[in-house]
């Protein structure tokens, strides 16, 4: 019994440690938000640094492009053309991946926003909503503009329908929404849009025949904790036509 409070003390002195004091918990926090901060801004000055810099190339080669055609030196001048276009398709592609890493660093709310998992015969998380009966179809497709489906609404007859998810959100907050919509011989109403339900602002749409359009808006959730992301053909009366939807995107701005 004379080895109890020695066991004790140690005990104690274990919980003392695993207890870390509540500033330097939050001063680890906080070093791991501004961390991860630097990181993300680290990140976007090297993209635009290389776009910058190869928007400065480019541009001297056009320049030596011209002397090159001013002085009669057409062979010089096609090869300067040659390595122009070599630069703007770096260029695009140097574009592309700044996109896809600032996508990457933005966390998707949309559930299954590219509308992979099934269950049953419906996208999961995604249900169809009927504001004005006509004769619709409503579906999963391959014509995708990423990954296998995409989702459809079609009529000939008009409809005013969708495909909607619910998404919890934090209020007074400001978020992007975005999508892909494409369209064929669409008219009438609002056409194909993507928006939230009951939130006329916020839908963008397009009407008659198109490939794979990028369509966004900005919302504000004022007390709201929920939205319901809306793939909408009709809107405020009735649409014809068909639409394809895919790859939605809800996500929170930075203040």
């Amino acid at each position: 019994m004379k080895f109890l409070p020695i066991f004790l003390s140690l005990s104690l002195a274990s919980v003392a440690l695993a207890q870390e004091p509540a500033e330097l918990t939050n001063a680890r926090a906080m070093y791991e938000l501004n961390l991860a901060k630097a990181k993300k801004q680290l990140e976007s000055d090297y993209h635009k640094l290389m776009r910058d810099s190869l928007s400065s190339h480019i541009l001297i080669l056009e320049s030596y492009k011209k002397d090159a055609m001013q002085a009669g030196k057409l062979e010089e001048a096609v090869a300067y053309d040659k390595e122009i276009e070599k630069a703007k398709d770096l260029y695009s592609k140097q574009k592309e991946r700044a996109e896809v890493a600032k996508k990457k660093a933005q966390k998707n709310l949309t559930p299954n926003p590219s509308f992979e998992k099934m269950k049953g015969d419906n996208p999961e998380s995604w249900q169809t909503r009927i504001y004005q009966p006509g004769i619709v179809r409503v579906s999963t497709e391959n014509e995708a503009h990423s990954g296998k489906r995409c989702i459809a609404i079609s009529t000939e007859t008009g409809v005013d329908a969708g495909w909607i998810a619910v998404v919890p959100v934090k209020p007074n907050t400001t978020y992007n929404l975005s999508g892909w919509i494409k369209t064929q011989n669409v008219k009438g109403a609002m056409g194909a849009s993507l928006g939230i339900e009951g939130r006329k602002e916020t839908y963008g749409s397009l009407t008659g025949t198109n490939k794979w359009k990028h369509v966004t808006s900005t919302v504000l959730t004022g007390n709201e904790t929920q939205l319901l992301i809306n793939c909408l053909l009709g809107g405020w009366g009735m649409s014809y036509g068909k639409a394809w939807f895919d790859d939605i995107s809800l996500v929170e701005q930075e203040p």
